[in-house]
């Protein structure tokens, strides 16, 4: 577990203000030798990850950037705002593509709308594609052998096995790309673990009340899988527990 390291490490995750998102913030501030960049669209209006980083729990080192994945200058800006703060040698160790949004009112194929489809498309697979590219060789530097993984968070609700109804077709065509991003990741960048991890149904705004999963659970249980993961991992899409999901 991330408390548990005894080496520096920098993490940056996008969508921290909230959901999935603050929960990693949270829990991986405990630890004293972890550098969060914590990314989200609006910092000044994030109350709930102002909160959190100005808790008496954290020990460790953060850094709150403006990062919106749906504008590509923003992603750029941030890239910029990263790379001054790491200087000529600093590295990021842990990429999370953590943001994600359903601008589809759940639907089905019969009742998807061009506007919903194009925008949670476009946020979901293409804002983390541009994070990726945007901070990967930050993500590269250093010695030769050294540990990196970039994460994309994805759904059970990618998985084409695993579908068995028409709901929420958007949001899980989305994620089925994600998978399919993270294989061509893996692929382009074989140096760098690229892992797609379902944290499950959890208790968030997005995944509503009635969720099977407390944040604190399901993120403890994601962080567990990252930094557990070893190279012949890479590409592999995986539930919250480690076990692989069927494509």
């Amino acid at each position: 577990m991330p408390e548990s390291q005894d080496t520096a490490t920098t993490w940056l995750l996008t969508g921290a203000s909230r959901g999935l998102g603050l929960e990693f913030t949270r829990q991986l501030l405990r630890s004293p030798n972890n550098t969060v960049f914590a990314t989200c669209r609006s910092p000044p209006t994030a109350t709930r990850l102002k909160e959190v980083v100005e808790s008496s729990e954290v020990k460790g080192t953060v850094h709150v950037i403006q990062l919106d994945q749906d504008r590509e200058e923003s992603v750029l800006e941030a890239a910029q705002k990263v790379g001054e703060i790491l200087g000529d040698t600093g590295r990021i160790d842990y990429l999370l593509n953590n943001a994600g949004v359903d601008h589809s009112k759940g639907d089905t194929p019969s009742t998807l709308k061009r506007d919903g489809f194009i925008s949670t498309m476009a946020s979901n697979v293409l804002g983390a594609a541009l994070v990726t590219q945007a901070f990967i060789p930050y993500v590269l530097r250093g010695e030769e052998g050294a540990r990196r993984l970039v994460l994309n968070m994805t759904s059970g609700l990618g998985s084409l096995t695993l579908v068995h109804e028409a709901r929420l077709t958007t949001y899980s065509i989305s994620k089925a790309a994600v998978n399919m991003l993270t294989r061509h990741q893996a692929h382009e960048y074989p140096s760098v673990i690229f892992l797609t991890v379902d944290p499950g149904w959890v208790k968030t705004d997005m995944g509503g009340p009635h969720a099977l999963l407390e944040p604190e659970f399901a993120i403890g249980s994601v962080l567990k899988v990252l930094v557990n993961a070893e190279k012949k991992d890479s590409g592999s899409y995986l539930a919250n527990d480690g076990a692989k999901i069927p494509w």
